[in-house]
Parts: C-alpha cells; structure tokens; sequence
C-alpha cells in the first residue's frame, strides 16, 4: 500500500509553492518550553528519499538511550540531492520569516531582524537546517529516529525507547519488526545491522518545526532504512589473498600445508 505522503529524491520534483508550515501565534511570554507545527507538502506529509550514503558512526543513540539517530555523508557526486536539501531548508526560512511576529521569538518588532538573511544569521536559527558541513565529513545530515511512544504508558510499556523504523536489506527482506513484541528494546540489534561506515539508503520525513528554548530547529523522523552493504560484508568483499607474493605456494600434488599470506583487514 503507497504512503499517504509526497516522496521526493530530486531537485526537479520540488514546488516550494506546494510547502506549507502550521504557523500558531504565540506569545514571547509564553513560558510553554517546546512548541512543534507540523509540514506540509501539497496537504500531506513530507518524506525524503536518500540516494546511497555511508553512515560513518552506524546507529547512533543519546540521552541514556531514549534518543535515536542516523548520522549520514552525502557524496559529492549527488549534488542534486544537496541542492534538494538546501532549497528545502531555504523555503523553510522563507514561509517561517513570513510569520516570525506570530511566533513570539521577540519581544517588540523593534528585535525582529530586517531581512531573512539577517534572520538566519540569528542565534534562533542556528538548529534550522537539514544539511551540516564540515571539511572532513562534507555535506552531511542527522535525521532523529523516533520511539514507538515517546511518554510512558503502563499498558504499552513494551513500546517505550524502542525505535520506530523498518529496516530492509538490499534484497527488501525486513531485517527487524518494529512491533514486535520480543525485541522490545531492540536498539543494540539495530546498531548490529546499521554499523559504522555502512552503505545505506533511508526514508525520512521532515515533520516540521520545534521551537525550545535554543531557538528553532526543523524535525526530522526516520521511516526506513534499506542497508546496502553493512560494515561487517565489507570484510569478504575483496579478495584477501595476494597471488604476487613469492611466499604463497599452491601445488596440487603436495601434501604438506604451505604458510599462506594474508591481508589483515584490521591492520590495514
């Protein structure tokens, strides 16, 4: 059954006319510490479709495990992906100036800034973005991974800090079952089969926007993810035998076990 929400992988296939955000009026006396309005793209829910990435840290967790992400490079030759992700983010920044009076992040008009450039210069906006770049890891993003109930209910304590996503592998063989009841804290299976430096595809949303008391920030939550090569295939992915090396004999009609050289992929 098709999602009821647009999916979208390409740059072509983005209408910012088409995004919209659920701006509320709120008060800069509000002392309410987390506020969130939820995205829309053409009335129903935005979801991202990666290409390839590598997951450099694998399945990440914080907060005493309650919090979950993915952290993922983005290659350099999937630049239209990039500008995807950035004309997102600039829309975005766009339709919330629009209605930054409403959001009570200043307490006069006197403090709103002129321009939306000096509005992303702001300290409010420094968490509003999908992309981060850094000169090791280049262009990169972080999408969270959301528990099955994020507050704690007796009747479904089985649900709490369990991730909610579904995992594939290359061949669409569900990997785990968010439901099911006998991995109920299922997280350290999960960084077994997403591990560090996999190759990954993943399906994420970008749900909307949450306002804290460090400013705002763009939401984001995991849907899937299909592992495409996992960290542990990558040790028989290449031959490890050097068949130029002098010391490596290999007659048929001996019977005496010859001394084999190998590549020890941990000492690389």
């Amino acid at each position: 059954m098709a999602p009821n929400a647009i999916i979208l992988n390409k740059l072509d296939e983005f209408d910012p006319d088409k995004l919209t955000i659920d701006i509320p009026k709120l008060n800069a006396k509000d002392k309410t510490p987390v506020i969130s309005f939820p995205i829309y793209y053409d009335g129903k829910p935005l979801w991202i479709k990666t290409p390839k990435v590598v997951t450099p840290f694998g399945f990440t967790d914080y907060q005493d495990n309650k919090k979950f992400s993915i952290p993922c490079n983005i290659s350099d030759t999937d630049g239209d992906f990039i500008e995807l992700l950035k004309t997102i983010e600039e829309t975005i920044c766009d339709k919330i100036y629009e209605h930054v009076s409403d959001l009570g992040l200043y307490k006069s008009q006197k403090e709103i800034p002129k321009d939306i450039n000096a509005f992303m210069d702001n300290r409010q906006c420094t968490y509003l973005k999908l992309l981060k770049y850094s000169d090791q890891y280049g262009f990169s993003i972080a999408p969270k991974v959301f528990s099955l109930v994020e507050a704690k209910d007796p009747k479904e304590e089985w649900k709490v800090d369990k991730p909610n996503i579904v995992i594939y592998d290359k061949h669409r063989k569900m990997l785990n079952d968010p439901m099911n009841k006998s991995t109920a804290k299922d997280s350290e299976i999960i960084k077994e089969i997403i591990g560090k430096r996999s190759t990954i595809q993943l399906v994420f949303s970008i749900r909307g926007i949450m306002k804290s008391q460090v400013g705002l920030s763009i939401k984001t939550n995991c849907i899937q993810c299909m592992v495409i090569e996992d960290s542990n295939s990558r040790r028989g992915a290449t031959c490890l035998f050097d068949d130029s090396d002098d010391d490596i004999i290999l007659d048929e009609n001996s019977d005496n076990s010859e001394t084999i050289n190998i590549v020890d992929s941990d000492n690389e």
